[in-house]
């Protein structure tokens, strides 16, 4: 019948469910002439409502029996909330949570409106074919969380693609279903009901009377039957939320161990996005930035704000960053940063290339610093040859010999000079080779110390103190005599006032240790970290007229690394400085050596501490 603009069917004796025009449900009580305040927020949904009207129409026009068990005052409660539990499950495709979540929620619902103890929800991959559950209710967690069947034979794949509800009367004399997790919760009947999205298979609802057989009425299949087309819309929803999710996490993911900088700024100019590697490189966590404006935070952000490029395109961005200098918490970082503007925002990618610019500028005074060191002996090569090949001057014996003795030593620094640069290049590339062998430190540091003295500047003196019976150390020899000449060529170098230089050799557990003492000019305490770096000089500009390539001291360190001992210093400004290797005695068993094991050897070198 139509009152005006809605529609009423028939519920139970006395009752009408109204469907008005603003979709809306309400029970009315006809014998009373009031509603009976039965006004469910479930049947706010279109799909709530269909749902409802569905059942209504068939409990309206379907069997006898169905419409002599609504005349049945005893089962007006039962529908009612059957009804409600339509509703609930509708109202799960707007709330938040994982399929199994979402279908344990689902099963709870139903699970009493169909009349049964348990339930449990299998999904399809349809890749495998095989049915794997994924929540149940009324059912112990280690009985169903593992359990997966193939549903790879026509029977399954018919009631899957095209089938209707399946009631088994008897589980025990079912032979086309296969009932394990039946079996083993002991269940008696069950009901089968496929889901279906727009036509695809997703799974089945199974409902299982424990305590005693069911036969499931018509009322009941029907009730889930609605109760996995429902399902259905709701576990599509939710799969897509658990797809959003794990591509969160996984962006989320991703950002946190990508090596380059990522900030997002939203059209408001709030930092949304602060990414681990950005706070690595600003030093600012994420939680004093997040909500904040970026100038804010870093208070150099605004001077190159101006000068990022931004763009739409991504490719365009990563090709065209710029490297601008950013001042955070006093210090000055060299950044390459580039920026891609879209409609929620900006997204900046910046890469601390502070250390590459500081490498780039060692390399160019590297180059300023070879190229003096190769045109002095150059020169002095090329004046003693021109003045040798002179017609015009008389030269004796003794002047000859002279002028062939500069040449000599010249062309012999020279040489060195060029040596250490290829070193470095071999040692870089990993082709550098060397070949351990028992050697006799002892021996190697006097031919160090004779050839030194050999040259030695005036107010300079050389000593060697090795104790007896010194063990031998595995060792590249070649190698060991170049680190120790490099630790005495600038012992020697740095004492332009004079002093001793003195050479110690002292046996300790498993190892060598060698000593390069010197009286020079000592090593500021914030440069003792960075004298090993390659291109590193004390005094690059020739102030306190020291000269070298910067590469001694990077050679030697490399070099007593893959000989398997390590190498520092030990040095106070003006004061002179010790520097300190080892290396593991020949058959020894290699241990890592501890700081205290060398510092009563640093002290009675008579070096000072850093």
């Amino acid at each position: 019948r139509r009152f005006g603009g809605a529609a009423a069917l028939p519920l139970a004796a006395g009752l009408l469910l109204v469907g008005t025009a603003g979709q809306q449900f309400i029970l009315f009580d006809v014998r009373f002439g009031r509603d009976r305040a039965v006004e469910s927020p479930a049947f706010l949904t279109v799909s709530a409502i269909t749902a409802a009207l569905a059942t209504l129409v068939w409990i309206a026009l379907g069997t006898r029996r169905g419409r002599q068990s609504l005349r049945h005052g005893a089962e007006r409660p039962q529908r009612i909330r059957e009804l409600e539990v339509l509703g609930a499950i509708a109202r799960l495709s707007s709330q938040p949570g994982s399929i199994e979540q979402v279908g344990g929620a689902v099963l709870s619902a139903a699970a009493p409106a169909v009349g049964v103890e348990a339930a449990v929800l299998l999904l399809y991959d349809e890749d495998h074919r095989i049915l794997s559950a994924k929540a149940a209710s009324g059912i112990a967690e280690e009985a169903w969380r593992s359990f997966r069947i193939e549903a790879s034979d026509a029977f399954n794949q018919q009631l899957l693609s095209r089938g209707g509800p399946f009631v088994v009367k008897d589980v025990q004399r079912e032979r086309r279903l296969k009932m394990q997790l039946a079996h083993s919760i002991g269940a008696r009947s069950a009901l089968v009901v496929p889901i279906r999205h727009e036509g695809k298979p997703v799974g089945t609802l199974t409902f299982y009377a424990v305590s005693a057989p069911r036969r499931f009425d018509a009322v009941s299949v029907t009730v889930a039957e609605l109760i996995a087309n429902e399902a259905g819309d709701v576990l599509e929803r939710a799969r897509l939320q658990e797809e959003v999710v794990e591509e969160r996490e996984r962006a989320a993911q991703v950002l946190a161990h990508v090596g380059d900088g990522v900030i997002l700024v939203d059209e408001e100019g709030i930092v949304r996005l602060w990414n681990p590697a950005v706070a690595d490189i600003t030093g600012l966590e994420a939680r004093q930035v997040l909500g904040r404006r970026p100038e804010d935070v870093l208070p150099g952000w605004a001077a190159i704000a101006p000068l990022v490029p931004v763009t739409s395109a991504p490719a365009y961005a990563a090709k065209h960053a710029e490297t601008l200098p950013l001042d955070v918490a006093g210090r000055e970082l060299w950044i390459s940063i580039s920026a891609v503007e879209f409609p929620n925002g900006t997204v900046y990618a910046l890469r601390d290339l502070t250390e590459e610019r500081g490498i780039e500028k060692l390399k160019s005074e590297f180059v300023a610093t070879v190229s003096h060191e190769l045109r002095t002996p150059l020169a002095a090569v090329y004046g003693a040859a021109m003045t040798l090949r002179r017609r015009d001057v008389e030269l004796d014996d003794e002047r000859r010999a002279r002028l062939l003795a500069v040449i000599e030593s010249e062309s012999d620094r020279l040489a060195r000079i060029i040596e250490q640069v290829l070193a470095a290049s071999r040692l870089d590339s990993g082709t550098f080779a060397l070949s351990v062998e028992r050697c006799d430190a002892g021996r190697l540091a006097l031919e160090v110390v004779e050839a030194a003295q050999i040259n030695l500047p005036d107010g300079i003196a050389i000593g060697l103190a090795a104790g007896d019976g010194l063990p031998p150390v595995a060792a590249d020899p070649d190698m060991l005599r170049q680190v120790l000449a490099n630790l005495v060529e600038n012992a020697v170098k740095y004492s332009p006032l004079g002093g001793r230089v003195h050479v110690s050799l002292e046996p300790q557990e498993g190892r060598v240790l060698f000593a390069v003492r010197d009286e020079g000019l000592g090593i500021p305490l914030r440069e003792q970290e960075r004298i090993f770096e390659k291109f590193f000089r004390l005094d690059p500009n020739l102030a306190r007229g020291v000269g070298g390539t910067g590469l001694g001291l990077y050679i030697s360190r490399e070099l007593v690394r893959r000989m398997g001992g390590r190498i520092w210093v030990a040095s106070r400004e003006g004061e002179g400085s010790t520097f300190f290797f080892e290396l593991p005695v020949a058959g020894a068993e290699e241990q890592p050596s501890e700081e205290r094991a060398v510092e009563a050897p640093a002290q009675r070198a008579g070096a000072a501490g850093p």
